[in-house]
């Protein structure tokens, strides 16, 4: 995945979910983006929904820059057979429990999710969630 506009370039990898205590949580790998191989494949109708690390000692920092991504901003992802190009249409900052952004899409969708807020280190944990949308370019 490349998003030019922010100087992002990475390997993505798939990823899923673990449970602790009953709860069910995602799993952000370190220093790649991450597929949640849950969601749809890139170039799909659906929703393909992406993770990266904002800024960790351990884990990396490939999205570190999100927050600089604008409206009409390209989000390239490669796959063994094209390159897709998507464009953002929105960004916004959610609560962490705010898990309706990863629900399925009528159309081919990339979501992107970082941490976004105040870091809460009693928790390891940041108070927010930084959401980027973009459209499949036709």
């Amino acid at each position: 995945m490349t998003i030019p506009s922010i100087g992002v370039d990475s390997k993505v990898e798939e990823a899923g979910t673990y449970t602790v205590a009953g709860m069910k949580f995602w799993t952000t790998l370190p220093f790649v983006v991450a597929h949640y191989n849950t969601t749809a494949k890139a170039g799909a109708k659906g929703n393909a929904v992406f993770s990266g690390h904002v800024t960790s000692r351990d884990a990396g920092n490939v999205f570190s820059e999100m927050y600089l991504v604008q409206l009409g901003d390209e989000v390239h992802i490669f796959t063994v057979d094209s390159d897709l190009t998507y464009v953002v249409t929105r960004a916004r900052v959610v609560l962490p429990d705010e898990i309706s952004v990863m629900d399925p899409t009528p159309d081919e969708t990339a979501t992107l999710i970082t941490c976004a807020g105040e870091w809460n280190p009693t928790e390891r944990s940041y108070s927010q969630r930084l959401i980027v949308t973009a459209k499949l370019k036709r």
